[in-house]
């Protein structure tokens, strides 16, 4: 038999807190169960709607004016904290992916090509992979200790001898539920330890984003490119 759910009610200073599902902090909408649909959901509507106002705005049909236009004022609204609401659904990064499908349609040189041949004729590179990359180069600061991220003792280094795989492998902290197998670090960790030995040992984050460019993530991106 179901046990009834139990309700509580919070106080703070006599003040009777709200009960809810969704807040939103730094402009990311974080729901009880962290998976960030509807976060995502509210960044492809604008992304959307700002596209619609591009194509409205811009007497100029010139794709290069189009492209640079659309990563000045598309882009930074689909991948602002990436790192932070990952999509960790196919629905999800598919649907952020929509965004810039309908975009290169539009465009005069490559409306008769398949995405992927779009995306190289427009020489951009699919959302899943920049947020990919945009995890990797956060994790090269964490680890180069760029920057102060706490992450207590989630970063292990592998200490074996294994002969496999680059000398910076970390062990991939264990998750048993989706919301932590989805976690920052049990999701970047994997494709850091399959990069190559001179990505990973990149004096700087400039020439780390450089070598990333030659890197191969394909078995870790739904779409595969």
């Amino acid at each position: 038999m179901d046990l009834p759910k139990e309700n509580k009610t919070f106080f703070i200073s006599d003040v009777k807190l709200t009960e809810t599902t969704e807040v939103k902090d730094l402009s990311i909408m974080f729901n009880s169960k962290l998976n960030f649909s509807t976060h995502i959901n509210n960044i492809v509507s604008k992304a959307k709607q700002r596209l619609y106002l591009l194509r409205k705005s811009f007497s100029c049909s010139n794709d290069r004016a189009l492209i640079l236009a659309f990563k000045t004022y598309v882009i930074p609204l689909l991948e602002y904290n990436s790192s932070v609401w990952f999509p960790s659904t196919v629905t999800d990064t598919l649907l952020l992916e929509s965004v810039q499908r309908s975009f290169t349609k539009t465009l005069k040189s490559c409306t008769s090509l398949v995405y992927k041949d779009r995306l190289i004729k427009s020489e951009l590179s699919s959302l899943e992979r920049r947020r990919v990359v945009a995890d990797l180069i956060l994790f090269y600061k964490i680890v180069n200790r760029l920057i102060v991220i706490d992450l207590g003792d989630l970063i292990q280094p592998i200490n074996c001898q294994q002969t496999r795989g680059h000398s910076r492998r970390f062990t991939i902290p264990p998750a048993r539920i989706n919301c932590r197998l989805h976690f920052f670090v049990n999701r970047v960790i994997p494709i850091w330890n399959s990069l190559s030995e001179v990505s990973v040992t990149a004096s700087s984050v400039y020439i780390f984003r450089k070598y990333l460019a030659n890197e191969s993530f394909q078995k870790f991106l739904i779409q595969g490119f």
